[in-house]
């Protein structure tokens, strides 16, 4: 396994404007400073769009509000677009030894979103995709609801047990009181700089 950023939202190490926000990535394609320039505690966030920060300004996103509350020196945003909580295992199994954040918040929020790794690299299949092959997959191998959670319960033991082993405390968002969506975002489907405000001060409310 590898700690690349599938199905990705961004290009690696550039600057886009889509809807009036900019997103700025850094060499390894994620929503944060270049990893080899950090230095120092770290603060890292691990999620899906909701996190990455689509349509709302970096500095707006509930991941940055709360790590500029724990005033730790480094910023690690490894939100990517579409993920479910099996790429979020991968990558925190892969990104938490390199960096060693002080510690890390994981929001898994759509557990019908699965991983695929074949030769040309890992490929996203959801239910809420319309596309035939996503339909096919999720009909015939994880069309089960138990099924389902009991995959989201693994790799949350999985996030765990390495978080243990290195010794950094994880908090699960989800576990936290999550405003209300909505879809105020700059691209009209995400939410509002309004929800990230919202979400962090329910978070900064445990520092």
């Amino acid at each position: 396994m590898t700690g690349d950023t599938p199905y990705p939202f961004l290009p690696k190490s550039q600057t886009v404007v889509r809807q009036g926000i900019q997103y700025s990535t850094n060499d390894q394609g994620w929503r944060t400073p270049n990893h080899s320039e950090d230095k120092g505690t770290g603060t890292m966030f691990i999620g899906c769009s909701y996190t990455l920060g689509v349509g709302v300004a970096l500095e707006d996103t509930w991941s940055h509000r709360v790590w500029k509350t724990k005033g730790t020196d480094c910023f690690w945003n490894l939100g990517i677009g579409g993920a479910g909580i099996d790429t979020m295992s991968r990558i925190f199994w892969h990104w938490a030894p390199i960096l060693k954040p002080e510690s890390v918040y994981v929001l898994p929020l759509f557990e019908p979103r699965r991983e695929f790794a074949t030769d040309d690299g890992y490929h996203l299949v959801s239910t809420n995709s319309d596309r035939e092959h996503d339909q096919r997959s999720m009909k015939e191998y994880f069309h089960w609801p138990l099924e389902q959670r009991i995959h989201g319960l693994r790799c949350r033991g999985w996030i765990s047990s390495v978080a243990s082993e290195l010794n950094i405390p994880v908090t699960w968002v989800d576990d936290y009181s999550i405003p209300p969506y909505d879809s105020g975002g700059a691209d009209g489907k995400h939410p509002s700089s309004e929800w990230h405000a919202k979400l962090a001060s329910t978070l900064t409310e445990l520092i």
